[in-house]
């Protein structure tokens, strides 16, 4: 029963197709096989319900179905990765301050540190 009702949609789909986009190119044949409209369109309708065999058409298709590759999991790790706050490797103790401060950087007082002003050094 479900089988005829597929095929009775995929009928009327097709004949709705065909009558609002005529095909301008030959019709593709699916992997080389020789479809035609009649063979899923009968003009008389059965009500043979034992064929139950898979058409050319279904063995012919193969049906895409979108997988979800990537889990929830794996997804916040990545996301948790990217926004986190990176370490960083300039980070130093200076030698004449005991503080700690980037290698780029000047300590916060620095000025006591210049030769001319070694007395007011810690």
């Amino acid at each position: 029963m479900l089988a005829s009702l597929r095929n009775a949609a995929l009928c009327a789909l097709q004949r709705q197709i065909n009558r609002f986009f005529p095909p301008i190119a030959p019709q593709f044949s699916l992997a080389g096989m020789n479809i035609s409209l009649d063979e899923y369109c009968p003009t008389t309708t059965t009500t043979d319900a034992t064929t139950s065999t898979p058409s050319s058409l279904e063995e012919s298709l193969w049906f895409a179905v979108p997988k979800k590759k990537v889990t929830r999991g794996k997804k916040r790790l990545k996301t948790t990765l990217q926004k986190r706050i990176k370490l960083k490797d300039n980070i130093v103790i200076d030698k004449r301050t005991g503080e700690l401060t980037l290698k780029h950087k000047l300590p916060y007082n620095w000025k006591n540190y210049l030769p001319g002003n070694a007395e007011y050094a810690p």
